[in-house]
């Protein structure tokens, strides 16, 4: 993901995975819609895949839950594997989002000490 350099409201998002025996691509640029503070964050693609989605934060005394909702439209060289491709998207975002909280645990470390 990528910041447009004259407009922090938009990224460049690419999508590299090997599947099905198969390399697929898929890219797309997002706009952040407006967040809500401290609370959601969202956005929509403009063009490339589409796709739209949000972020939501819940906080607790336990910790911070994530609650993430994604819809998109399956790309034309996926409609063949059909009912495969959600939980392989399932499996991509599961594993973005390990890698996501491992980091945010680490910086949450660093930051108390």
């Amino acid at each position: 993901m990528s910041y447009l350099p004259n407009d922090k409201t938009k990224t460049k998002w690419t999508l590299s995975t090997d599947q099905f025996g198969q390399h697929f691509e898929f890219s797309w640029l997002a706009q952040d819609l407006d967040p809500v503070k401290y609370e959601k964050i969202q956005w929509e693609s403009l063009e490339g895949l589409k796709n739209k989605g949000s972020v939501t934060f819940n906080k607790s005394p336990q910790g911070t839950k994530l609650v993430m909702e994604i819809s998109y439209q399956v790309p034309g060289p996926l409609v063949p594997f059909g009912s495969a491709v959600s939980p392989l998207v399932e499996s991509i975002l599961e594993a973005d989002l390990r890698r996501f909280s491992t980091f945010a645990e680490k910086v949450a470390k660093a930051m108390t000490k």
